[in-house]
């Protein structure tokens, strides 16, 4: 696989901030990964790095997708299921969650989060440093079949 400088570069610093090695698989899997929009399995990134590092194990895609979260570089998302899907887009913004195909899209902020966040009090002492909106319905893909 071919990184053009601007992605090497990219990658470099993003790992040098979290203190983590820029090790081969780490590298490849964080450039296969960081431009999908579609919230990824483990699985589904397996499958997606698998063709291109033969000799890489589940165990290897899942440590390091869970790294990554760790060190801010993705997000876990929101599901209705026990199944883990990861966010490769971590800056402010909702998801809608389709109920026929499962499918989660983003939804871009409005910036109206602050007046949300302000209708529901958090238990005494407790502190608000984030706040998500998943909406749920049918995605128009759905809708049209």
């Amino acid at each position: 696989m071919h990184l053009h400088t601007e992605n090497l570069t990219f990658i470099r610093e993003e790992f040098k901030k979290c203190g983590l090695r820029m090790t081969p698989n780490r590298v490849t899997i964080f450039n296969l990964i960081k431009p999908l929009k579609t919230h990824p399995t483990v699985d589904e990134v397996y499958k997606l790095v698998k063709p291109v590092i033969p000799s890489v194990t589940y165990d290897t895609v899942n440590r390091t997708m869970q790294t990554f979260h760790d060190c801010g570089l993705i997000e876990k998302t929101e599901t209705y299921g026990s199944t883990r899907r990861f966010d490769t887009q971590t800056h402010g913004h909702n998801h809608f969650h389709c109920t026929e195909c499962g499918n989660i899209y983003d939804i871009e902020s409005k910036g109206n989060e602050k007046e949300v966040e302000y209708l529901t009090a958090p238990p005494e002492n407790f502190t608000i440093t984030g706040m998500r909106i998943v909406y749920s319905g049918i995605c128009s893909s759905c809708k049209h079949n």
